[in-house]
């Protein structure tokens, strides 16, 4: 099978979706920031009857600690409430594309009724390339691209 044939034919339902980490809206900011050191997770996403919300990134954190927000306030007043998401039937290659031009590491999986049903990574897509093209990730060599500047022995 052709590399980038199943990269466009095989959804990213495939990929090791993680199960997604989620607090309703009205958890406080420090209950939020224990839960990501507890379970050492980077992101964390708001749920409403198991619809997504919004989220909220390790990058928020940064923002917000400049900004001296109160640690009692609720993560829906602190959460970004417009996210990209994929769907199930979304493409491994469409998710590659579309974590790449949003720098994303993550992203969240929502079926066509809105409702989460998991994380897609960046390191579940490369486990699943690793086990679909496992002779050319484990043949390359440690520097692809290197060239020997000096010769070797006498």
């Amino acid at each position: 099978m052709d590399f980038k044939l199943n990269l466009n034919s095989e959804s990213v339902s495939r990929t090791f979706i993680d199960p997604p980490l989620t607090v309703a809206g009205q958890t406080s900011l420090r209950e939020v920031l224990q839960l990501l050191k507890q379970c050492r997770q980077g992101h964390v996403l708001i749920c409403e009857n198991d619809c997504l919300q919004g989220i909220f990134t390790e990058r928020d954190v940064l923002r917000l600690t400049l900004e001296g927000v109160s640690l009692d306030q609720p993560i829906s007043e602190l959460m970004q409430s417009q996210v990209d998401v994929l769907s199930p039937h979304d493409s491994v290659g469409t998710s590659i594309a579309r974590m790449a031009e949003g720098g994303y590491r993550h992203m969240p999986v929502v079926d066509e009724d809105g409702r989460l049903t998991g994380v897609s990574r960046v390191t579940g897509i490369l486990r699943y390339l690793v086990e679909h093209f496992p002779s050319i990730v484990y043949n390359l060599p440690p520097k692809p691209n290197h060239s020997t500047q000096h010769r070797e022995g006498a």
